[in-house]
């Protein structure tokens, strides 16, 4: 029996993220992943639209030449973004610019949307929490410093619910000297 597409697909995207060299007690988040991929990236500020672009480029990039996708698959690359697949393109964007792994950033951006777990739990027990962080960063109805949001900043120069993700992220590497190259 062939596995559908999607759940190649998934098992691909999550070990872009935790097949890194992780050390041997790397907590698993198969859960809280398979949320946020069921969840669409949307988005109010235009050139966010840039996060589900990288979303969608990562996708292609892990599915495009591999044996994962036939002709009659081509459809699925026309599906919407996932916040997943966001998160992770922009983790790996944030490994490039410094000297930490994506998988540090990943685990950084869901720390600071409150989705902290020391293992995964079950799916129907996390659900509503996963949802409602995400709703918090989509609607941009975190703090003004961006508390509540991917990127909480201590000293902000401007409304981060007004800013880009990009910046937003951008300020946070620098405020908290990541490693910024």
């Amino acid at each position: 029996m062939q596995q559908r597409l999607e759940d190649k697909y998934f098992e691909a995207l999550y070990g872009f993220i935790f097949d890194e060299d992780d050390g041997p007690c790397a907590p698993t988040y198969w859960n809280v992943s398979r949320i946020l991929h069921s969840l669409p990236f949307t988005y109010t500020i235009d050139l966010d639209e840039n996060r589900k672009n990288d979303g969608l480029d990562l996708r292609v990039s892990l599915l495009e030449n591999s044996d994962r996708t036939s002709r009659e698959d081509i459809w699925w690359f026309d599906y919407p973004c996932s916040v997943l697949e966001m998160i992770v393109a922009l983790s790996d964007r944030m490994s490039l610019q410094t000297s930490l792994t994506r998988y540090h950033y990943f685990l950084e951006i869901l720390h600071n949307l409150g989705i902290d777990l020391d293992d995964d739990e079950p799916e129907d027990s996390i659900y509503s929490p996963v949802v409602n962080s995400v709703e918090t960063m989509l609607g941009r109805s975190y703090n003004y410093d961006g508390r509540g949001g991917m990127f909480p900043l201590e000293r902000p120069r401007q409304d981060q619910r007004k800013v880009e993700i990009w910046y937003q992220m951008g300020a946070y590497l620098i405020e908290n000297r990541k490693g910024v190259w």
